[in-house]
């Protein structure tokens, strides 16, 4: 299990040198064949590899196995991973496997990577259906990839960061995370500075609060979300993206479908985020 690395968020932020020591991959997938020059997403996943990713490929076309660039590491959170059962600190990998399954009764399916088109299953004998499944090297579903390096709340992807790409359980697990919620509150309080936050609950408060009120656009660890701030709070800051407070749905800008999903965090603030299967998913009226 040397290949590994799994540390808590807090470690990998501070220089990724846990991550980027580990052991070399072995012998049987040491063949290089590629490193990512744009990103990636992984077939029937919503696992999105970014820009860096290196590719790798055993001599039998059997496996394909990833490695994230530094900065950043596969989600694992609707598992328990060693040393993490109480998630009191995100799990994150580096490596991530790529195999496919044969559907049949007998025969083997190949895996296969293009430079351009990505990588998929491919019929050896199989007599079925060929089917991709990417996991960790531990064999644990992969939920994601987080950014380490966008640590705390912030209202803007740091300069060539690439988002957060995670499933919709994992998102939901991600914003049960004690120390996610943590660093979310703490930018609630920043903003409200201790004054009393609005209920939200009925429509009309929002027709009346509209005008001390909006949602603003943030990001943590890449993962886009939504978050209430008091206008004064704002004045100085006219790059932070702002919506209506009246804004109940999520809409595509291109085609497919999305939605609005929402969390109260610790009974005090509630995050909402978009959810769906279209490229730019967005909060709206």
């Amino acid at each position: 299990m040397a290949m590994v690395a799994i540390c808590s968020i807090v470690s990998c932020t501070k220089k990724e040198k846990e991550v980027e020591g580990t052991d070399p991959l072995p012998a049987s997938v040491s063949k290089q064949v590629d490193v990512l020059q744009q990103p990636l997403q992984v077939p029937n996943t919503n696992v999105v590899l970014p820009k860096g990713t290196k590719v790798f490929i055993d001599q039998a076309e059997s496996e394909i196995r990833v490695e994230l660039p530094a900065g950043y590491a596969f989600f694992t959170g609707s598992k328990a991973s060693p040393g993490n059962a109480s998630l009191k600190t995100l799990p994150v990998i580096i490596i991530g496997s790529y195999t496919c399954k044969c559907g049949g009764q007998d025969g083997r399916c190949n895996v296969f990577h293009l430079s351009v088109g990505g990588f998929g299953c491919l019929h050896n004998s199989c007599t079925g259906t060929c089917s991709g499944h990417f996991v960790t090297i531990d064999d644990v579903e992969i939920d994601g990839v987080l950014d380490l390096e966008n640590s705390k709340v912030s209202t803007a992807l740091r300069t060539m960061g690439q988002p957060a790409s995670l499933s919709a359980g994992g998102k939901q697990t991600f914003f049960d995370n004690p120390l996610v919620q943590k660093e979310i509150l703490a930018k609630h309080q920043a903003l409200f500075n201790g004054s009393p936050v609005p209920d939200l609950s009925k429509q009309s408060s929002r027709s009346s609060l509209q005008k001390d009120y909006v949602y603003i656009k943030t990001y943590l660890y890449g993962v886009r979300f939504y978050m209430l701030a008091p206008r004064l709070a704002l004045v100085n800051h006219p790059e932070i993206e702002q919506i209506s407070i009246e804004a109940n749905t999520c809409t595509c800008s291109n085609k497919g479908e999305c939605r609005i999903e929402k969390k109260s965090l610790l009974g005090i603030i509630t995050v909402h985020w978009c959810e769906g299967d279209c490229d730019a998913c967005v909060m709206a009226v």
